[in-house]
């Protein structure tokens, strides 16, 4: 749920937050419908992330068309990304965390950036190829898998979620989903 870290108007380095339960609280907001709305938010939230992420396949690959190689494409859009980030930093007077408090991440915290490179460099060199319905197709039953296996033994930090029967029928509706759009 977005939530607000700190004093009205203060945002974290860890939440990307838009609402102070503590606030909601004293307003007498908080409640049944409270909740649905920020689950409703949540939901649209996710949704506009997804389109974005999409969006952004279909414009870094133009990007490599237009440099003729997909590694210039990518650290161009890598760059154009961590300006704005450090922008919203800067004028969110997010606190910078300490050498001390970085170096006490464990190994596994620092593969994002390293998996999110291997994933932008794929997505742009396959883009074009499979089409936009085929690769997102591919990237979310890929997802899916992933994040089954990753809830079921707890890794990376998640909390243990046993893959259910629910769980393997929506895994397995989704790659019928896959085989769909993939012949279709």
């Amino acid at each position: 749920m977005l939530k607000r870290a700190g004093p009205v108007g203060e945002v974290s380095a860890a939440s990307f937050s838009f609402a102070d339960p503590k606030e909601e609280r004293r307003q007498g907001t908080d409640g049944p419908a409270s909740v649905l709305r920020m689950i409703a938010l949540d939901v649209v939230v996710a949704l506009l992330a997804g389109a974005l992420v999409t969006l952004q396949t279909g414009s870094n690959a133009r990007l490599k068309e237009a440099f003729g190689h997909p590694l210039p494409a990518v650290v161009m859009s890598s760059l154009i990304g961590i300006v704005l980030l450090v922008a919203i930093i800067a004028v969110t007077r997010t606190p910078v965390p300490s050498l001390a408090c970085a170096t006490s991440a464990p190994w596994t915290a620092w593969l994002g950036g390293l998996l999110g490179a291997v994933y932008a460099v794929t997505v742009v060199v396959v883009a074009r190829e499979l089409g936009a319905v085929t690769l997102t197709a591919l990237v979310v039953v890929g997802q899916l898998v992933c994040s089954v296996v990753l809830d079921h033994f707890g890794l990376l930090g998640f909390e243990l979620h046993a893959a259910s029967a629910g769980r393997l029928l929506g895994c397995g509706l989704l790659l019928a989903g896959l085989a769909l759009i993939w012949k279709f």
